[in-house]
């Protein structure tokens, strides 16, 4: 990939969503050198070659960028493309703020900036904060195999397994999705362990830390982990100690029949059907370490500053968990998931932060930060300017 991307790719798949870092432009982030990729994936540029471009223009004002997005999200609304939020902030200044679609289609309720959204993978950061958290307490190490924290779990590798190789995608571990999270049901996977047996039993795809592949049952393991650690559950833990620290008082990770103000409709596409059709039968019974949290953009955007400023880990913690380890792995910024009916999307450059989040499939909100960052730039970034 061109070394001076900003973007996290999400990856689609039929039931999940994926994660993927990749390196940031130098200084985006205060850090002397760009990071090293950690977990690469296919680019879904080509999902997006049909979808309208933005007209670009160099050396526009903060005003003139802050319509050409709103400009550019509408065109993409009216043309049944994006349905959700988008969100772009220009230093301590909120420059674009705006919804669009519906929230529901059965009931008409348009989306709002206050609309709670699935964002999917994106969820995995709020896990690695929570490590990285507890390891800064000294109450795990990096280097801790997963049978030192779940000496009971029944997992291939577990001796050999380390937290930062299920951070890093590189355990070997597979994936939660696939004929048995269909026949669960998903409705009936509430708790982090009845995800376990969906993989437990399922031999290494390689011998850990030899290569990496995108591994939602890794950041399962990583919620269980954190689960014995703490003594609670995951999902209250987080938000004690990352959501409310943050001050993300709209984000949580609700089952999915609990009351939820605001909360969006996913709608995936579906061949052969008319239009789009709820994507309810395809979520699990709650969210878990490997996403699937409701938040609002003005919530990733708290995180955001949270997180780089400093006030939820130290110095030391804060750098690793947004650049990696000097001597490993590192992570880029921005960030992204998306699986059918929902995509989210974030990205930082140039001094901006610029949040999608979208109730339609990929490539629905990736389409307006990549675009939304061309329009930053005034030019087209490296990837698009190769398609």
């Amino acid at each position: 990939m061109p070394p001076r991307s900003v973007s996290l790719i999400v990856v689609a798949t039929a039931t999940a969503s994926a994660l993927v870092a990749v390196p940031v432009p130098p200084g985006a982030l205060g850090a002397p050198e760009p990071p090293r990729q950690v977990h690469a994936g296919p680019d879904p540029a080509a999902a997006l070659a049909d979808w309208p471009r933005p007209v670009l223009r160099p050396g526009l004002s903060e005003p003139q960028i802050a319509a050409a997005i709103a400009d550019h999200a509408k065109l993409l609304s009216d043309t049944g493309r994006f349905s959700g939020v988008v969100l772009a902030a220009h230093g301590d200044r909120i420059a674009v703020s705006r919804a669009y679609g519906l929230a529901d289609v059965a009931s008409r309720a348009p989306n709002t900036i206050d609309t709670r959204f699935n964002v999917g993978s994106i969820g995995k950061l709020f896990t690695i904060v929570a490590i990285a958290q507890l390891a800064e307490a000294g109450r795990l190490a990096l280097d801790d195999t997963v049978r030192r924290h779940l000496p009971d779990l029944a997992l291939p590798g577990a001796d050999r397994i380390t937290i930062q190789q299920l951070i890093d995608h590189a355990s070997g571990l597979g994936d939660i999705f696939g004929p048995r999270f269909t026949a669960a049901p998903p409705a009936r996977l509430r708790e982090l362990s009845d995800f376990v047996p969906l993989f437990v039993d399922q031999p290494l795809a390689f011998e850990p830390g030899s290569q990496t592949r995108y591994s939602n049952a890794g950041y399962v393991v990583l919620g269980l982990i954190i689960e014995r650690i703490t003594g609670e559950k995951y999902r209250d833990h987080v938000a004690r100690h990352v959501f409310a620290r943050a001050g993300m008082t709209s984000t949580g990770l609700w089952a999915i029949d609990e009351r939820v103000a605001a909360r969006a409709t996913g709608y995936r596409s579906v061949e052969g059907a008319a239009g789009r059709v709820p994507n309810t039968d395809t979520l699990s019974g709650r969210p878990s370490s490997a996403g699937g949290a409701l938040s609002t953009a003005g919530d990733l955007l708290r995180f955001w500053t949270a997180l780089s400023g400093g006030k939820l880990l130290s110095p030391r913690w804060t750098a690793w968990v947004l650049h990696g380890p000097p001597d490993g792995a590192s992570r880029g910024w921005g960030f992204g998931g998306g699986a059918p009916g929902l995509n989210a999307s974030l990205e930082v450059g140039q001094g901006w932060i610029l949040i999608a989040l979208a109730n339609f499939d990929p490539p629905a909100a990736l389409a307006v930060t990549r675009a939304a960052m061309d329009i930053v730039r005034g030019h087209p970034s490296d990837r698009a300017a190769a398609r």
